[in-house]
């Protein structure tokens, strides 16, 4: 039940019918109206109302900042810090020296949710590569072990290059890609969505994952390394890109919605009645729309508002 401000008197559905309550409230029916000393802000707004319209804003302030956000960087060279004498972009063949890229990445959330990594590495022979892509001073993780080596095949595949994404997600685990229907370029380089090989020995059955650096602030320098483990065939890094999936500092939210309820408390001093005024109507409107859908002999039977 609403209990109106002033001289107004308690309406019950039950008494008045579903559609006279509403016009009570709105104090359209004339023998509710007179006498009323606060007409003009009475009936006051139901504290319900109030609540859920706070708990609304409330909520849209916590899970905006919250939003997940993904950041692409590509890198295409000239990739030259790779020993004298080798043309840029060159892993070095047969040579644990091999070829690293670092980069560094500042402006971005307090925590990873996902990372995945793109090749094109042009040439040579997939089954000599050994590379991994490390953050700081994090655990590498470890995204070719001489694809396709087992006791019986200390080579390796022999096909030529890879053009292909890297993820957590992926159905199938890169080292062992001639099991699952591998589709090539025109170029002869393997392509597809695959997950990192993760094997720190190329005969192990243990692998990490690129999910190893979900959590981590992906702010600061990451670093991914060539080389070519056996002699024979040469391979070129064409390029590479990281697309990071991050949230933002949780300090920074905190600040955000703390400084929203600020605003709101100080306009509620100045526009708090005439915004309490606007959603009662509102929900009165609603209300009335839903006693609109309902047939005339449920009317009696609609719950007290309250």
């Amino acid at each position: 039940m609403i209990r109106p401000a002033g001289n107004c008197q308690v309406i019950g559905a039950r008494r008045l019918g579903v559609r006279r309550h509403v016009a009570a409230l709105e104090h359209r029916d004339p023998a509710q109206r007179d006498g009323c000393s606060k007409a003009r802000t009475c009936p006051r707004t139901p504290k319900f109302a109030v609540g859920i319209w706070r708990l609304a804003i409330i909520t849209l302030l916590l899970s905006f900042p919250l939003v997940s956000r993904a950041a692409l960087y590509n890198f295409t060279g000239p990739f030259n810090n790779n020993g004298a004498g080798n043309a840029p972009g060159v892993i070095p063949d047969n040579d644990p020296i091999g070829l690293a890229d670092s980069h560094t990445i500042s402006g971005l959330g307090s925590q990873i949710v996902n990372v995945t990594v793109t090749l094109n590495i042009s040439g040579g022979w997939n089954g000599d590569l050994y590379a991994y892509l490390r953050l700081n001073d994090s655990p590498m993780v470890v995204l070719l072990d001489r694809v396709g080596v087992t006791s019986s095949n200390p080579d390796g595949y022999g096909d030529t290059g890879f053009q292909v994404t890297l993820s957590a997600s992926a159905s199938h685990d890169i080292h062992f890609y001639q099991n699952f229907s591998p589709s090539y370029n025109s170029d002869g380089q393997l392509t597809g969505t695959w997950q990192a090989d993760g094997r720190t020995d190329p005969l192990s059955s243990t692998r990490g994952s690129l999910s190893a650096f979900n959590g981590l602030n992906p702010n600061g320098t990451w670093t991914i390394f060539f080389a070519d483990e056996s002699a024979g065939e040469q391979s070129t890094l064409v390029g590479w890109s990281l697309d990071i999936t991050n949230v933002p500092e949780l300090a920074n939210v905190a600040l955000l919605i703390f400084g929203a309820l600020a605003a709101m408390r100080a306009l509620g001093s100045v526009f708090g009645l005439q915004a309490r005024k606007k959603l009662f109507a509102s929900v009165v409107d609603r209300f009335k729309e839903m006693v609109r859908d309902l047939p005339d002999e449920s009317a009696s039977r609609a719950p007290d508002i309250g």
